[in-house]
């Protein structure tokens, strides 16, 4: 009964390993992080769905608590931002709402200069985004679904009220937490994002792959 037991763990901890599909050759080389962008028809319209992978340092995210802590440390994006190229977050912190549609939500305000395709060249987003925690599957360890906030009204300290997204059409996705073999931790992150200049979804590919991956090395790197 006692190994039936112990091989009952282990077939759980190889679905949680294992139920993650990454590209083959993601974290070669030393890389840590790898991204996929694509064009999709998302009800109807073209939309720049971005895949990510990162594996995390297991000797500084032990587990997901860690992971949380980092990400949702809205406050410091401004700071840590200062050293991306092509994107910078002007002002960034965490929103408190008594709003139904906020319960048990995470909100974030960010006001961002982002690198756009020629002739734009740049672009400010102003965006409330929405984080809820929903129950996970698929062997994931953690999940949370999130989406930009297009038509809300919003008192945002010292700024202007926000009276819905500016630089964007639709931002959503979801990121998952899983652990692989080796015992790190691995981010999924599955981005779908339409800009307001939409005439140039092309060339958004390219930019919006770079966007996702300067974020996430961003906090994490």
């Amino acid at each position: 009964m006692r190994k039936l037991g112990i091989l009952c763990i282990l077939c759980l901890w190889n679905a949680s390993a294992f139920a993650l599909s990454v590209p083959k050759d993601c974290f070669s080389k030393g890389s840590s992080v790898c991204a996929v962008s694509k064009l999709v028809k998302l009800s109807g319209t073209k939309t720049v769905q971005t895949d990510l992978w990162g594996k995390l340092d297991s000797h500084i995210y032990v587990n997901t608590s860690d992971v949380g802590a980092r990400y949702f440390n809205f406050d410091d994006w401004d700071t840590w931002s200062d050293s991306v190229k092509g994107l910078q977050f002007n002002k960034s912190f965490g929103l408190v709402s008594k709003k139904a549609i906020d319960k048990d939500a995470i909100l974030h305000y960010s006001h961002i200069t982002v690198k756009a395709p020629w002739p734009v060249n740049k672009v400010k987003v102003i965006e409330v985004e929405r984080y809820k925690e929903v129950k996970s599957k698929d062997g994931a360890l953690k999940t949370y679904n999130y989406e930009v906030d297009i038509k809300g009204h919003y008192k945002i300290p010292g700024e202007a009220d926000y009276n819905g997204a500016v630089g964007i059409k639709l931002r959503k996705g979801t990121i998952k937490l899983y652990r692989d073999k080796s015992g790190a931790l691995i981010i999924h992150q599955s981005n779908f994002v339409i800009p307001s200049m939409d005439k140039f979804m092309k060339k958004a590919v390219k930019h919006t792959n770079k966007n996702v991956l300067a974020v996430f090395k961003m906090i994490f790197h």
